[in-house]
C-alpha cells in the first residue's frame, strides 16, 4: 500500500509555526510522528503536543494503514519504515514519535537545554536516547542522565547504528523476547547495548486509547 507523509497541520495560534520558537531542537537531524490513518484524534492531539515544544515545522507525520491484525509486527515495520526514511536521508539521529506522546508541563525550553546537554554527554557508541520510556533498570551516569534498560517507544532519538540495525531487522528475524516486556520493539530494543535516557523524562504516554492489539469483528 502506498505510503502517506504529511507535515504537521498549521496552527495559527502557535509562535513555532510563525517561525518563533523558543525551543531549540537542533541537535536532531530529522522529527517523524507514526499515527495510523483511522486514527485522526490521536494524530491531533499529536500535533497539539508537537506545537506546544516549537516541533511542529520539522516534524513529518507517518501514517500507516491499520493492520487486520498482527499489531506487534505492524508497530515494528512501522519504525522500521521511519528510521530507514532517515537512513535514506544520510541522517544520523531521528527523533521518533508514537501519536500518543505527551509532553510534561515541565518541558519548558530551560529543561530542553538540559536534554541538548545529556545528549551531547552520550557515550560513543550508543543507539537508543529515550525522552519517555518504561524503565527496568537504570544507573545515573550524571544529573540527567541514565544508563537504561527500558520499554516503550513513544519517544526517543535514534542513533544512525539503531537506524541500520533495524532496517536491516525485519520482524520476522526477530526472536528474542522478554517475560517482562513480552515480544516486540519494546523487547527488542530493551535487549540492546547503548541505551540511555534523560532525566527526568520529558514525554509519557497520553491516555487515549491505545493501537497495540488487533481489532476483533466490528471493533
Amino acid at each position: 500500500m502506498d505510503e502517506i507523509w504529511h507535515p504537521c497541520p498549521v496552527d495559527a495560534q502557535c509562535p513555532a509555526c510563525a517561525g518563533d520558537s523558543d525551543f531549540d531542537w537542533s541537535f536532531v537531524d530529522a522529527v517523524a510522528c507514526i499515527s495510523l490513518r483511522d486514527r485522526e484524534d490521536r494524530t491531533r492531539e499529536a500535533a497539539a503536543q508537537l506545537h506546544r515544544v516549537g516541533l511542529c515545522r520539522r516534524v513529518e507525520f507517518y501514517r500507516p494503514a491499520r493492520p487486520p491484525n498482527r499489531p506487534k509486527e505492524a508497530i515494528w515495520e512501522s519504525h522500521r519504515t521511519v528510521l530507514r526514511r532517515a537512513l535514506d536521508a544520510r541522517r544520523e539521529t531521528v527523533l521518533v514519535f508514537e501519536d500518543d506522546v505527551a509532553f510534561r508541563p515541565g518541558l519548558t525550553r530551560r529543561r530542553l537545554d538540559s536534554v541538548r546537554e545529556a545528549f551531547g554527554a552520550l557515550p560513543k557508541g550508543w543507539t537508543v536516547f529515550y525522552l519517555g520510556h518504561w524503565p527496568i533498570e537504570l544507573h545515573f551516569l550524571r544529573h540527567n542522565l541514565v544508563r537504561t534498560r527500558s520499554a516503550c517507544t513513544h519517544a526517543y532519538v535514534a542513533s544512525r547504528a539503531l537506524m541500520e540495525w533495524l532496517v536491516a531487522t525485519p520482524y520476522s528475524s526477530f526472536i528474542a523476547s522478554s517475560g517482562v516486556i513480552g515480544k516486540g520493539l519494546d523487547a527488542a530494543y530493551a535487549a540492546l547495548a547503548g541505551t540511555y535516557a534523560h532525566f527526568p523524562m520529558p514525554a509519557v504516554q497520553s491516555t487515549s486509547p491505545g493501537d497495540h492489539k488487533a481489532r476483533t469483528h466490528g471493533g
